[in-house]
């Protein structure tokens, strides 16, 4: 790659770091949020460094790492000169509970789409996690999830769980029995319940459909 395409030098590793970080805002068109969350990182992580980096803060590099891995951007390289513009790959790509839904060309599709077009702001996840099998949900459901709906005891909801020490975040689906996310099964010896705090985890949304495809019946687009 050429000089051309790096970032030119600033007086300090935080300026270098912050005028990456704004560029890649303004190349993907995204928030400070939007970018945390799709690096799997801690969004007070990335906004005190932003708001701090004049007296000398920096980013760590695991979350350069992180930030590179998500966009696809080299770090401190200008993103506008690294070659065709790029798309961020949907939040929650590399989830363990659920994949981000992909639209599919087939009645199957439409389906999830003219479901979806019902809710004002409604995401659709392709479940991957056996944890609610006990609930009637399994890996390879279509899952929607209401973002405005307000979980009841016994609903299936998504949330976001923080770990501040590792400054990393995930998504996970479980069913919500205040104060507590619980996996629905019958092993005793699945993962212990999750407190929603509303600080370390809180919850995201509601589940409010499912759909499934016929056995052995595969996407129109062959995945």
């Amino acid at each position: 790659m050429g000089i051309a395409a790096i970032i030119a030098p600033m007086e300090n590793l935080s300026e270098t770091q912050h005028r990456w970080v704004e560029q890649l805002l303004a190349y993907f068109s995204i928030t400070q949020t939007d970018l945390a969350r799709r690096a799997r990182i801690v969004p007070s992580t990335l906004s005190k460094f932003m708001t701090g980096h004049r007296e000398g803060h920096v980013l760590s590099a695991r979350v350069v790492t992180a930030i590179e891995t998500a966009t696809g951007i080299k770090a401190y390289v200008d993103p506008t000169l690294s070659g065709p513009a790029a798309r961020m790959p949907a939040p929650g790509f590399a989830e363990p509970d659920a994949a981000v839904w992909r639209p599919e060309g087939d009645a199957f599709g439409a389906a999830v789409a003219a479901l979806r077009a019902g809710y004002a702001a409604c995401d659709a996840w392709t479940l991957r996690t056996d944890a609610l099998t006990g609930a009637g949900y399994w890996p390879g459901d279509i899952l929607l999830v209401d973002l405005n709906g307000v979980a009841r005891p016994g609903d299936v909801v998504v949330a976001q769980t923080i770990d501040f020490a590792g400054h990393t975040m995930r998504t996970v689906f479980r069913l919500f029995e205040p104060p507590y996310l619980v996996e629905a099964s019958s092993d005793p010896r699945r993962s212990k319940p999750i407190l929603v705090d509303n600080a370390g985890t809180q919850v995201r949304g509601v589940v409010v459909a499912a759909l499934r495809r016929r056995p052995g019946e595969a996407a129109a687009s062959g995945t």
